[in-house]
C-alpha cells in the first residue's frame, strides 16, 4: 500500500524505547559516531565512523560487551514536532507520559497504531477513527478529526516511529515574533558588550537607561511613525540570559574569579589508606608572638603543615619566623617522616601521643620556588614520592590542609591575646602588638597540644570518628615505610656542593671541617681528592660528606663549635658582612665576635622597642637561630604586671570558654642612654632567592 505505515522497518524497529542492531542504525562507540553499513556471512558487523570515515569490525559478542559496558549507545532518532513538523530536541518528562506530562499522548498513539496499514485518505481514515474511539474507554467527547490523525502519523513516521513525537510542545507555544526592532536589539547587544560586560559591573537598570538614551537618539532622526520602541529591563535581562553564564561572570569579575566560581573538581584524589596521599601548605599564625626575653611583640609566625588525606591526621610541623623556603619544607617533611619521641618530656602539658609518621606516596603542594627546589626534587625521587603540583590560584585543588589550617588558626587564636584580624574593620581598636602575651616558646607548646591532644582526639565529621583513631585503626593493617637511614635523609634534603679535602679538612663558606673519617678517605684515594658534600642551612655545626665510591654520608664536624653549632645559612652570611665592614678579618673568630656584636645589637633594639615592623620580623628570625651567651649584659625587663599562666592561656583551647583577656602591661619606663658610643651598622638581609629558591622576594636591608 503506497501510502500506509507498514512498510516503514523505522517505524517497527524504533518503536517506544526499542532500538534494534540493522544496517543504517547509527550508533554511538566510545563517544564517538558511527553507522552500521552490514552483517557479513560469518556475523562480522562492519561499522563506519563518520568522522574519520574508518571502518570498524566487531563481532555480536564484542558489541553486547560495550554495550553492557555503557561504551555502545544508540542514538536517537529526529523528533518532528506535531504543531509545525519540524524537528525538535527529544523531550524527557519528569513524569511517565500517561501519568502527568501529557496524558494525551498516550491517547493519540492509540489512534497512530489503529490506523497503521490503511491508505492516508478521509473517505478511509475516518470510519476507522470512528471504531477506535467508540472501542476506547474512558474516551473524550467527540473523536479526532482525520486530518489530525494524518499529522499524528506523519510525525510519527518522520521520527523513525518514536512515541515522544506525540508529545505536544508546550514550550513552542505563544507568541514567537519579536516584540522589538532588529535596530533595537543590535543597539542592547552593543551597550550590553561595552557597558554591561565591564569590571565596574554597572546593573542592569544602569544599561537599561543607556539603552533608552541612544534609542532617543535614533528617534530624533525618525518620524513619529517609525520611531523604535524604548528597551525595557526585561529585555536586558532576556538578551543577557543568551549568554554563556561564565563569561558574563569573566567579563565582570575577572579571569580568575570565574575560574575560581565554576570550578569542577574532577581532579579531587581519592585515597585508600593512610600514607598514600598527603597535602602541605604554608600560613601565616593569626597571633603576635612576643621575644621570651624582653616581651617586646615580634610579629606573626609561619606555620607549614602536611596532613595525611585519608585519615586527617596531621603528620609534620614546621614553625618559624623564616619565610616559606626549602629549608622550612625539608624541616616539615622530616617531622612528619620521623616519629615524635620525647614530645610530652619536652611539653608535659601535652596528654595524648603523637603517633604519625611515616613517608607518603604522593604529596600535593602548591607551585612555590621552596617545593620545585633540587633538594625536595632528590626527596621525591628517592623517597618515591609523587608531587602533584596545584595549578596557580586554585586553593580547592589541597582543600583539606587549607581547612585545617584555619581551624587550627582559629583554634589557637579565638581567646589568645594577641590574636590579629582580617580587616581594618574587624580590629577596630584592638591592637595586637598591645595586647601580645604569647612568647614563642609558649606558642610552640599551644600549637603541639592543639593538634594532639584537641584536633586529632575531636571526631571528625567526614570520618564519623577521631583523626587519632582512624589513624591507629589503620596503623595496624598497614605496613609503615620509614625512612631507611636518618643520615641519609639529612644528606637528600641538605644543599649540595663540590669541595677539595685536604689535610685542613674541607673548607666551606670560609668554614674548616674535619675528622678522624676524612684522613682514613685521604690515605685511600690521595691527599686532596674531591668530594660532594651536603650542608643543613639551618645549622652550619656540620656538614655531611659523600663516600667517593659508596655514595654512604659521613657526618663531618666544624672545627669551631663554638661558632657554628646551631647557625643558619642566613646568619652566617650577616656575620661575614659585618666583620668585613668593620675591618674585624676573614676568620671564624672575627665571626664570632660579629655573631655576639649583632646579637647584643638585636637584643638593645628590642629592649628600648626602636625596631618596628618587619625589622622586628627580621631580629625574631635572627633570634630563631643560634643564641649568643650575651643575655645578661643587659639589665633584664621587669614588667609590673605578669603574664597570666601557660595553664589559663591553654585552658580555653580544651574548654571552649574564653576567658577574660588581661589588661596590657603597662609600658617600661624610658631606659637611660647607656649605649656605646660607637654605634654599628648592621644590615641584616633576606636570603638570596638564586641561591636559596625563597618564594618571596628580599627585603629592604635593615639599618
Amino acid at each position: 500500500m503506497k501510502n500506509g505505515l507498514r512498510g516503514n522497518a523505522a517505524t517497527q524497529d524504533a518503536l517506544m524505547s526499542k532500538a534494534f542492531l540493522r544496517a543504517g542504525v547509527k550508533v554511538l562507540i566510545r563517544k564517538e559516531e558511527h553507522v552500521v553499513e552490514r552483517q557479513c556471512e560469518d556475523g562480522i558487523w562492519v561499522l563506519r565512523n563518520e568522522k574519520t570515515d574508518r571502518a570498524l569490525e566487531l563481532n555480536t559478542d564484542e558489541i553486547v560487551n560495550l554495550y553492557a559496558t555503557g561504551h555502545f549507545v544508540f542514538r536517537a532518532g529526529p523528533i518532528v514536532s506535531l504543531r509545525d513538523g519540524r524537528i525538535r530536541p527529544a523531550p524527557l518528562p519528569e513524569r511517565p507520559v500517561d501519568a502527568g506530562s501529557d496524558p494525551d499522548a498516550k491517547y493519540r498513539l492509540k489512534f497512530v497504531r489503529g490506523v497503521a496499514g490503511f491508505p492516508i485518505t478521509q473517505a478511509v481514515l475516518q470510519p476507522r477513527i470512528q471504531e477506535i474511539w467508540e472501542a476506547l474507554d474512558p474516551r473524550h467527547d467527540r473523536p479526532p478529526g482525520w486530518t489530525s490523525v494524518y499529522r499524528w502519523v506523519r510525525a510519527f513516521e518522520r521520527s523513525e516511529g518514536n512515541p515522544l513525537s506525540l508529545i505536544a510542545s508546550v514550550s513552542a507555544r505563544g507568541n514567537r515574533t519579536p516584540r522589538f526592532e532588529k535596530e533595537v536589539l543590535w543597539i542592547c547587544e552593543d551597550t550590553i558588550e561595552s557597558e554591561y560586560l565591564t569590571l565596574e559591573r554597572p546593573s542592569i537598570a544602569d544599561v537599561t537607561r543607556i539603552c533608552q538614551a541612544r534609542v532617543r537618539a535614533v528617534n530624533k532622526t525618525r518620524s513619529p511613525r517609525e520611531a523604535l520602541r524604548k528597551p525595557t529591563d526585561r529585555l536586558l535581562k532576556r538578551l543577557i540570559g543568551l549568554l554563556p553564564v561564565f563569561d558574563v561572570y569573566r567579563a565582570r569579575h575577572g579571569r580568575d574569579a570565574a575560574l575560581k566560581k565554576f570550578r569542577n573538581s574532577t581532579k579531587v584524589r581519592i585515597a585508600e589508606a593512610i600514607l598514600e596521599h598527603g597535602e602541605m601548605d604554608h600560613t601565616r599564625l593569626d597571633l603576635f608572638a612576643i621575644d621570651d626575653d624582653t616581651g617586646v611583640p615580634l610579629g606573626r609566625p609561619w606555620l607549614t603543615v602536611l596532613i595525611d588525606v585519608y585519615s586527617r591526621y596531621i603528620l609534620g610541623i614546621a614553625i618559624s619566623f623564616e619565610p616559606p623556603s626549602r629549608a622550612t619544607v625539608a624541616q616539615c617533611l622530616r617531622h612528619a617522616f620521623m616519629p615524635k619521641q620525647g614530645l610530652r618530656e619536652r611539653f608535659p602539658e601535652i596528654v595524648n601521643d603523637w603517633d604519625g609518621y611515616g613517608i607518603f606516596s604522593g604529596i600535593t603542594v602548591d607551585g612555590g620556588a621552596e617545593f620545585r627546589s633540587e633538594e625536595l626534587e632528590r626527596i621525591y625521587f628517592e623517597c618515591d614520592i609523587e608531587a602533584v603540583f596545584a595549578p596557580r590560584k586554585t586553593p580547592w585543588f589541597k582543600g583539606k590542609v587549607e581547612r585545617v589550617q584555619g581551624t587550627l588558626n582559629r583554634g589557637i587564636s579565638a581567646f589568645a591575646p594577641g590574636k590579629t584580624f582580617e580587616g581594618i574593620v574587624d580590629k577596630e581598636d584592638y591592637d595586637p602588638t598591645q595586647h601580645a602575651i604569647v612568647t614563642l616558646s609558649q606558642l610552640e607548646l599551644i600549637v603541639n597540644k592543639w593538634i594532639v591532644d584537641v584536633y586529632h582526639q575531636k571526631p571528625h565529621r567526614a570520618l564519623g570518628c577521631s583523626p587519632a583513631k582512624m589513624w591507629k585503626d589503620s596503623a595496624k593493617t598497614t605496613n609503615i615505610p620509614m625512612i631507611a637511614d636518618p643520615l641519609r635523609f639529612e644528606a637528600i634534603v641538605a644543599g649540595s656542593d663540590k669541595r677539595i679535602l685536604s689535610h685542613k679538612g674541607i673548607e666551606y663558606s670560609n668554614l674548616l671541617y674535619n675528622s678522624p673519617e676524612m684522613g682514613e678517605l685521604r690515605r685511600i684515594y690521595g691527599d686532596r681528592i674531591e668530594v660532594e658534600i651536603r650542608f643543613n642551612r639551618s645549622n652550619y655545626g656540620s656538614v655531611i660528606v659523600l663516600h667517593p665510591e659508596r655514595k654512604t654520608p659521613i657526618r663531618v664536624p666544624c672545627l669551631r663549635p663554638d661558632y657554628a653549632e646551631g647557625l643558619t645559612e642566613w646568619q652566617h652570611k650577616i656575620c661575614r658582612r659585618y666583620a668585613r665592614e668593620h675591618g674585624s678579618g676573614d676568620d671564624p673568630d672575627a665571626y664570632l665576635d660579629a655573631f655576639h656584636a649583632i646579637s647584643k645589637l638585636v637584643r638593645a633594639d628590642l629592649k628600648v622597642g626602636k625596631a618596628k615592623g618587619v625589622s622586628r620580623e627580621r631580629m625574631a628570625r635572627w633570634k630563631g637561630g643560634k643564641q649568643g651567651d650575651e643575655a645578661n649584659d643587659l639589665p633584664q625587663h621587669q614588667p609590673e604586671a605578669q603574664p597570666p599562666s601557660l595553664g589559663d592561656q591553654l585552658a580555653p583551647l580544651v574548654t571552649g570558654k574564653a576567658s577574660p583577656t588581661p589588661a596590657p602591661s603597662p609600658a617600661p619606663e624610658p631606659r637611660a642612654k647607656t649605649r656605646p658610643i660607637h654605634r654599628f651598622e648592621v644590615r641584616i638581609e633576606d636570603r638570596n632567592p638564586a641561591v636559596d629558591g625563597d618564594r618571596e622576594a628580599p627585603e629592604k636591608d635593615m639599618q
